[in-house]
């Protein structure tokens, strides 16, 4: 581990060797590097090393503005004061530091060479230092490490996450392992009639790009699969866990397509295990009669628009008993690294409410946006919504960390009966954009 060690020592006070001294005996196995700071260009030339697990400052006698570029470089920080040559220096530019929250702790003593004070504040460095040499151990099942290892949006305070959306909507949440799953369902289905289906599927829709029907025969039946388990639990909806349950080998189908015969038929099929996207999908259907579509915005600053991807929408966005359909094709994405994904195409000038839940906070983000295109390409997820909004900056100021990152389309300003319902649920609206 290195360390930086720094005088800022305008006059040149004999301080420096005997504090060398302490502690090159006290932290044998650190590698401290010495410089001596009498310009700001010499702390700025300091900082720039390479390497540095950690700073130690001596203000020992100083001019201000000299150690300002170390205090607000963002390394961790000890700033050790010498009461009667530095305290200028320090009362000045040590509380300005701490105002921009900078990684900083300062003592100010007239014996900065104090062997038991030393040991106490270099240790702080030295005890990061040392973290980041460790390693812990995890061992939890495949499906639990490949979330801790991805942490991909949906993992946001998985474990109580159930508990908060119960206790927000009062909705019941039904677990199911993916082995009783398998076991029960999956497994069992049918696979004559799963050709007969995928087979189907090919026919009815209206492009089909690079995929057959024997691509279409592991979707075809996990379909199938999910819609006995919905029966037999009695669920509304349902949350598939797809990415970690694919990448470790836990399951052999995306359900992209699945869950979008099962939105036709007024069921929400949900992404990557999301229940703070399942319950604002319930909300909306009883609300509004409507699908939502679960989608990674990404913002483009300098188009003021929005791209909202995924691999999968519902068609029948504009209402569950509306006969209206949008058009989709059968695609690869990701680079043709994935198969059975979905590209929907959205309808150009109208209005969307985008939704997301931070249930931790009672928080409901919400903004509306209009719009103004669709892409097609191999290049991330299938569907690319794009939309327009005011001001995608706010958005990104104002984004709740523990909303996660999915957010949720529906068709439409609703906006004014969202306010109202979620008013009555007990949830802050944050408007960012």
């Amino acid at each position: 581990m290195k360390i930086k060690v720094l005088f800022a020592n305008f006059w040149g006070l004999p301080f420096s060797e005997e504090i060398k001294k302490t502690l090159n005996k006290l932290f044998p196995e650190v590698e401290f590097e010495y410089e001596n700071l009498r310009t700001p260009n010499d702390a700025l030339k300091a900082i720039k090393s390479s390497g540095i697990d950690g700073v130690l400052l001596f203000v020992l006698s100083s001019i201000p503005g000299i150690v300002r570029p170390v205090l607000m470089s963002g390394l961790p920080t000890v700033v050790i004061n010498e009461t009667y040559g530095g305290s200028g220096e320090f009362l000045l530019e040590y509380s300005k530091a701490l105002k921009e929250e900078k990684p900083i702790v300062a003592v100010s003593t007239r014996n900065v060479a104090d062997e038991a004070l030393l040991k106490k504040y270099v240790g702080y460095l030295v005890a990061i230092a040392r973290l980041k040499e460790s390693k812990i151990l995890l061992i939890t099942s495949k499906t639990t490490t490949a979330q801790a290892t991805l942490e991909f949006p949906l993992s946001v305070d998985m474990h109580s996450t159930i508990r908060d959306i119960q206790a927000i909507f009062g909705i019941q949440v039904e677990l199911m392992p993916i082995n009783e799953f398998k076991e029960k369902y999956y497994e069992t289905v049918n696979e004559a009639k799963a050709s007969e289906l995928a087979e189907k599927w090919v026919k009815e829709a209206p492009k089909v790009v690079e995929h057959g029907p024997v691509d279409f025969f592991t979707a075809a039946k996990l379909y199938l699969a999910l819609k006995a388990a919905i029966e037999s639990t009695g669920a509304d909806a349902v949350a598939f866990n797809c990415i970690p349950l694919f990448i470790t080998g836990e399951i052999d189908a995306w359900p992209c397509v699945p869950f979008l015969k099962l939105q036709e038929e007024g069921i929400p099929g949900v992404c990557e295990g999301d229940l703070y996207s399942a319950a604002l999908m319930l909300l909306m259907k009883r609300l509004a009669d409507k699908p939502g579509y679960i989608n990674d915005p990404a913002l483009d600053d300098l188009k003021q628009e929005i791209v909202y991807y995924h691999c999968y929408s519902p068609i029948n966005m504009y209402g569950y008993s509306d006969p209206r359909r949008l058009s989709y094709a059968i695609v690869p994405s990701h680079g043709n690294t994935k198969k059975q994904s979905v590209w929907v195409e959205y309808p150009v000038g109208e209005k969307i409410t985008v939704l997301g839940l931070s249930p931790a906070e009672r928080i409901m983000t919400l903004h509306v946006a209009e719009i103004v295109g669709n892409e097609y390409g191999p290049h991330v997820c299938a569907t690319k919504v794009v939309a327009s909004v005011k001001d995608t900056k706010k958005l990104a100021e104002n984004w709740p960390h523990r909303s996660g990152w999915h957010r949720v389309i529906f068709l439409g300003d609703l906006r004014e009966d969202v306010v109202n319902v979620a008013r009555l649920l007990g949830l802050k609206v944050l408007e960012p954009a």
